[in-house]
C-alpha cells in the first residue's frame, strides 16, 4: 500500500521494512489505490478493502473503539515522544496494527529557523501532525508555541496563507507609510502542501518532496538542505538591493550628463562615455552577486542546486513571511 505513495511518512515505512529485507509479494496488487488528503490511503488487495492513515481517518470511519486499553496506553506514549502515529484496518478483521514514523530533525534547522527570524521574518510550522509531535518537533528548532499549527488539512493550510496574505493586503497608510511590502512564502514537500504553495506569494518545494509540489512550487530546491533556504532569501534580497542600486546610479548619470549638455559643457563622445561607463559599471555592481571564491561557494550554499522558475528572486512544512 504505502510504495505506490510518494508522501514522506510513506517513503519513511517502505524504506524501514526493505531495510529489514521485507519486500511487497509479487503476486498480491493493490486495486483502487486511493490517496485521501490530511488522512491516508485507501485501496484494495485481495478483495478485501485497507485503510492506512491516521487518527483522523479512522475516527471518521468509526473504528477507533477496536483498540484495547494497552495499545492506546503504547500510543500515547509514541505521541509524548513527538511520534506521528498511524493506523492500518483490513475489511472483516478492524484495525490490525498501529505504527510510529518520527521525525529526524535536520542538524541544520535551528541555525536555519534563527537565521530567517534575525532577518526579520516570521516562521510559522504548518503540519497535520498531532500537537504534541508537532509541539516537540517546534520546540527543537526554536519555534515558539505560537508559531506551532498543528493537526492540519491540506484546506487548512491553504486557509492560513491566505488569511496572512489578507492582513497584509487590509494594511492601511498609516499602519505601512513607505508601503514597505510583505509577502508571505511556503515551504513544503508533499501533496498536502500543495494548495498552499499556488497560494503564498512565493512558493518552495524540497526537490526529494511529491512532484506536485515541485511543479506547483514557484522555487524547486533539488535536496532537503535547508541552508539553501536561507541562501534564497539571502540572494534574493541582494538581487533586490543590487537593482535599485542599478537604477539610482543609471538614473543619476543620466541627469547629471543631461545638466551639462543643456549648459553646452559636453561633447557627444562625452555623452556616449559616460552612458557605455555607466553600462559597464552597471554590470559589474551586478556581477558581485557571483561567489568570489569556492570557500563564499560552501558557505552561502551551491546555487547550482537550486533551480528558479520566477524571476522573483526533513523539517516538517513551514510557512515563513517575507518582511
Amino acid at each position: 500500500m504505502e510504495e505506490r505513495a510518494n508522501h514522506p511518512l510513506s517513503l519513511a515505512i517502505v524504506d524501514g521494512a526493505r531495510n529489514e529485507g521485507i519486500v511487497s509479494p509479487k503476486h498480491k496488487k493493490v486495486q483502487d489505490h486511493t490517496f485521501m488528503a490530511g488522512e491516508g490511503l485507501s485501496g484494495k488487495i485481495d478483495g478485501k478493502q485497507i485503510y492506512i492513515g491516521n487518527e483522523r481517518l479512522f475516527k471518521r470511519l468509526n473504528m477507533m473503539e477496536g483498540f484495547d486499553m494497552d495499545m492506546k496506553n503504547i500510543v500515547g506514549n509514541w505521541e509524548a515522544m513527538a511520534g506521528t502515529v498511524g493506523f492500518m484496518s483490513i475489511e472483516g478483521a478492524g484495525l490490525v496494527c498501529a505504527y510510529c514514523v518520527a521525525d529526524a530533525v535536520r542538524p541544520e534547522s535551528m541555525e536555519v529557523v534563527e537565521a530567517l527570524t534575525k532577518l526579520g521574518i516570521d516562521v510559522h510550522m504548518l503540519t497535520g501532525d498531532n500537537k504534541d509531535a508537532a509541539q516537540a518537533i517546534g520546540s527543537l528548532v526554536g519555534l515558539k508555541p505560537e508559531g506551532i499549527n498543528s493537526q492540519l488539512l491540506p484546506a487548512e493550510k491553504l486557509s492560513f496563507i491566505t488569511d496572512l496574505k489578507s492582513s497584509q493586503a487590509g494594511r492601511s497608510v498609516m499602519s505601512n507609510p513607505f508601503g514597505r511590502q510583505e509577502l508571505v512564502a511556503h515551504v513544503g514537500d508533499g501533496v498536502n502542501d500543495a494548495p498552499a504553495l499556488a497560494a503564498a506569494d512565493i512558493g518552495v518545494a524540497m526537490g526529494v518532496g511529491a512532484a506536485l509540489a515541485m511543479e506547483t512550487a514557484d522555487i524547486t530546491l533539488l535536496d532537503s538542505n535547508l541552508t539553501k533556504l536561507l541562501y534564497s532569501v539571502k540572494m534574493g534580497r541582494r538581487v533586490l538591493r543590487k537593482i535599485k542600486e542599478n537604477v539610482i546610479f543609471s538614473f543619476v548619470v543620466k541627469v547629471i550628463v543631461l545638466g551639462f549638455t543643456i549648459h553646452g559643457d559636453v561633447a557627444l563622445w562625452a555623452a556616449i562615455v559616460s552612458d557605455v561607463g555607466a553600462m559597464l559599471l552597471v554590470t559589474l555592481n551586478g556581477m558581485t552577486l557571483l561567489p568570489s571564491s569556492k570557500i563564499d561557494r560552501e558557505k552561502m550554499g551551491d546555487i547550482e542546486n537550486v533551480t528558479y522558475r520566477s524571476q522573483v528572486v526533513q523539517l516538517q512544512p513551514m510557512m515563513i513571511r517575507l518582511m
